[in-house]
């Protein structure tokens, strides 16, 4: 069986039956979880739901996998029996010689559909099996150097020796992966020469990875050990890849950041770099660098900069960068990867003497700064003038892997601190299953209400005990350009009030039904516009219905219908958000992201970015929920009503269906209710939605979950309902409307009049919801104002105010003409909304 495409293990999830009559597969654990490019190895994959797998599915072009049939349990030595609750299957894999090297993605495919992923690496080096028992010296698995072994701590106290020949002088790097390929293990490494001299250690080089080095004293055999550290977590999930190697390992560049189609010169910091040289000043981990200056040139083009190409893991708090990666490569092979990003500005270079405020850096701002923290207790100063205007202060370390806790004090020219910027607010993570904690300050609106200097400090709340190379930062100083970034992942499956609150998933979408896929928005300086959906790549029968995100939220929903005939596919699909930002169209590609391990009891999710969003159609979907595909309307106070239909697909299905939001703006309520089958297997119900009196206004998209017990399925006794079936509604278009998007102000209140004169009136709007567009602003005189008026104005997009001219015939009689309405129309997704307030017209006669 040959297939195209990409690759993951433990825990049971959460009982939910899913739309098609085989339940979906999950992924637990590949095994090897990476192999060299242009070799052909087994791989086996154990998980759940897995039936006969069709296929595995690559983000790797040209990968081939051909299956092979079951594997014994590694514990038991016995083949499962298919189906099981938790099965293995050997597959023969092919990666072409060409595989770009880095982390990748693998998944299975089956009848049910498509898998999560797991991380599946690309490597240059020959691959070794870890083969037990090797927990003690004398039986350590020989292994060449310049390679890398796959192995598994399998029990908390389980230890993995290996053996390697070492040459003098050979500096010797070890790195083992394991967050970077979805594995739980907290490796310890440590070297050791044949006779048990200690050669050096290694563990948390960032995340769970380790790394260390050692320079070979002589010509001879020497040990790895790898281990749990504090020996207290083992188990199937806890793997490992270890490189032993004299290949480069790139620590840190400098700079980080580089205009887009502009090169740089770049200082690189690591070990075996080719054409390196020592330098004692770059101390990481009690280790002296080797350092190598080279030119480095960005990407160019709206497409390439406006994406996050990097073959390393991608955790939450990194995925809203865009950047590139770089690679060295020596006689050995390839270094690992690092990650460059795109400078919006031009780029300043520490100049490593701006310790104190006296001896600030001047810099020239728009400008994006690149920085390090040096050394200990070091102390970055920087002095700039602003002009009157908005600026956006962001300062990133953390995110770009470096051990930094940042925090930055602005100051004015006399000394006074206007805002210091640490931690973010536990309300701009994103999600709990999409965790983006970071240790980087929150970006900051810096309004300058006039022209001044100023100064800026960036520090480390650790840089007292931490400093070197490693500690590099960037501060980005520009006017406010707001953007977005958009991270799909499938939507839950589970919900309260069971435990489980997140689970590794993808998405698969039955004939005839419906699915939902979750969105994140990464809102960049002060972005609060609307983002259009729609969808690319789509296979046929597959249909994404028009949908919007509104200005302001973080977390929505996106709904693909699949035809009642839509034919079985599985594969990537592209959505794309587009918003208008100040009569500029911006168009951005949403990155794709799953669930690495399942959470339970309110933990945040381990999570990560994906190579692909990928999806897969299957059979019938146990029935559809259809809603009424026109726009609703209402204002703050009113009720929306809408039609929901309910076609039954699975004949075994006779229970009624439940209906609970899935999506639904903080100002409408809906109240669950259940839609009852007829004798035909069909039902229909009008919901209503309920507007709140303090609703914000704005495009929403509405989306009901229906959730039932598939057929034959009971309840566990004391436990959750299992087997039951949840789907989707399609989306339901509801613009909440703004009574007022201004406040409308005429001065005076009186106006004193001459006739037979034109009499110019100032008419202003405070503007309110973020609304910029244009106002109709007219006069409506009331009877008898005997010729009273006024040519219609407009208050342009943008702009707070206009003038009305009066218009005053020589016939008028001199008067008080009260009760006369300005009235300003403005429109709002479509809807008039009306402003008006009323003048006195006082008209003398003229001379």
């Amino acid at each position: 069986m040959k297939i195209t495409g990409t690759l993951v293990v433990l825990l049971a999830f959460g009982g939910v039956a899913r739309a098609q009559s085989q339940a979906r597969p999950h992924l637990f654990l590949v095994m090897p979880a990476g192999g060299q490019a242009g070799t052909s190895f087994d791989v086996v994959v154990t998980g759940q739901n897995l039936g006969t797998p069709e296929s595995l599915y690559f983000s790797i072009p040209g990968a081939r996998a051909e299956y092979i049939g079951p594997a014994s349990n590694p514990k038991t030595g016995k083949q499962p029996k298919v189906p099981g609750p938790q099965v293995s299957f050997r597959f023969k894999v092919t990666l072409p010689e060409d595989a770009k090297p880095g982390i990748q993605d693998i998944r299975v495919v089956t009848k049910g559909g498509i898998s999560n992923p797991r991380a599946f690496a690309v490597g240059d080096l020959k691959e070794f099996m870890e083969t037990e028992p090797n927990d003690d010296v004398p039986q350590a698995n020989k292994v060449e150097l310049n390679s890398t072994v796959n192995g598994v701590i399998s029990a908390p106290t389980d230890v993995d020796y290996f053996q390697f020949k070492g040459k003098k002088g050979q500096r010797v790097v070890v790195s083992c992966l394991s967050t970077s390929i979805d594995s739980k293990l907290p490796a310890m490494i440590e070297v050791y020469s044949k006779d048990g001299r200690y050669l050096g250690s290694g563990r948390g080089y960032r995340e769970n990875d380790s790394l260390m080095d050692c320079v070979i004293p002589t010509d001879d055999d020497y040990l790895v050990r790898v281990s749990s550290f504090t020996y207290t977590q083992g188990g199937p999930d806890y793997y490992y890849r270890l490189t032993i190697s004299t290949a480069p390992w790139i620590d840190a560049v400098f700079p980080t950041t580089i205009e887009p189609g502009k090169e740089a010169q770049v200082t690189f910091y690591g070990r075996n770099l080719p054409g390196g040289k020592l330098d004692p000043t770059m101390i990481v981990a009690g280790r002296e660098m080797e350092t190598l200056t080279i030119p480095v040139k960005a990407p160019a083009g709206a497409e390439a900069t406006q994406r996050l190409q990097f073959g390393g893991w991608i955790g939450p708090s990194t995925s809203g960068l865009d950047g590139f990666e770089w690679r060295l490569k020596n006689d050995a092979g390839r270094s690992n990867p690092i990650l460059f990003t795109f400078a919006a500005a031009p780029v300043v270079l520490d100049n490593g003497k701006n310790d104190s405020v006296e001896t600030a850096q001047p810099i020239t701002i728009p400008c994006e700064i690149a920085g390090r923290i040096e050394k200990k207790a070091d102390r970055d100063w920087y002095s700039f003038h602003a002009k009157k205007g908005m600026y956006t202060i962001e300062l990133i370390g953390d995110r770009l892997g470096a051990p930094l806790d940042l925090y930055f004090v602005l100051q004015d020219a006399k000394g006074k601190t206007i805002t210091e910027q640490d931690d973010p607010q536990p309300n701009e993570i994103l999600s709990p299953q999409f965790y983006t904690r970071t240790f980087d300050p929150p970006a900051y609106r810096f309004v300058v209400q006039a022209d001044g200097d100023y100064h800026i400090l960036v520090a480390s709340r650790d840089g007292f005990v931490q400093a070197g190379p490693r500690h590099c930062y960037q501060l980005r100083i520009t006017p406010e350009r707001p953007d977005f970034r958009l991270i799909a992942m499938p939507a839950p499956t589970v919900f309260p009030p069971q435990n489980i609150l997140a689970q590794p998933d993808a998405s698969v979408v039955g004939q005839g039904g419906n699915q939902a896929i979750q969105l994140l928005v990464w809102r960049r300086d002060g972005f609060n516009s609307d983002i259009t959906l729609t969808a690319k790549g789509l296979p046929e029968g597959l249909t994404v219905p028009p949908q919007v995100l509104p200005a302001g939220q973080k977390v929505g929903y996106l709904v693909l219908n699949a035809a009642p005939e839509a034919p079985a596919w599985t594969g990537p699909i592209q959505i794309i958000g587009t918003a208008t930002v100040k009569g500029e169209k911006l168009v951005r590609e949403v990155r794709a992201a799953t669930i690495t391990w399942p959470t339970q009891n309110n933990i945040p999710a381990v999570s990560r970015l994906d190579r692909a969003l990928v999806l897969a159609v299957r059979d019938k979907a146990p029935f559809s929920l259809v809603a009424s595909n026109e726009s609703f309307s209402a204002f703050p106070g009113g009720k929306i009503k809408v039609s929901v239909k309910l076609k039954r697909n699975n004949p075994g299905m006779t229970g009624n269906v439940q209906l609970l939001p899935l999506s639904i703006p903080v100002g409408l309520t809906f109240n669950p209710t259940n839609l009852k089958l007829d004798a035909g297997g069909s039902g229909e119900i009008n919901i209503v939605l309920d507007v709140k009196q303090n609703a914000a206004p704005g495009r929403f998209t509405v989306v009901l979950r229906g959730t039932t017990q598939g057929p034959g399925m009971i309840k566990g006794k004391g436990k959750p309902p299992v087997g039951l079936v949840n789907q989707v509604s399609t989306p339901i278009s509801v613009t909440i409307l703004p009574k007022q998007v201004a406040k409308l102000t005429v001065t005076p209140q009186t106006q004193k009049v001459i006739a037979g004169k034109d009499t110019n009136i100032t008419v202003k709007v405070a503007r309110i919801y973020d609304y910029d567009g244009p106002f109709k602003v007219e006069l409506l005189a009331p009877p008898g104002a005997k010729g009273i008026q006024a040519e219609e104005a407009q208050i342009k997009a943008g702009e707070n105010e206009a003038t009305l001219v009066l218009q005053i015939p020589t016939r008028t009689p001199p008067g008080n003409y009260q009760n006369c309405t300005i009235r300003a129309t403005a429109q709002y997704q479509g809807h008039a909304v009306v402003h008006e307030t009323k003048i006195n017209i006082n008209v003398i006669k003229g001379k």
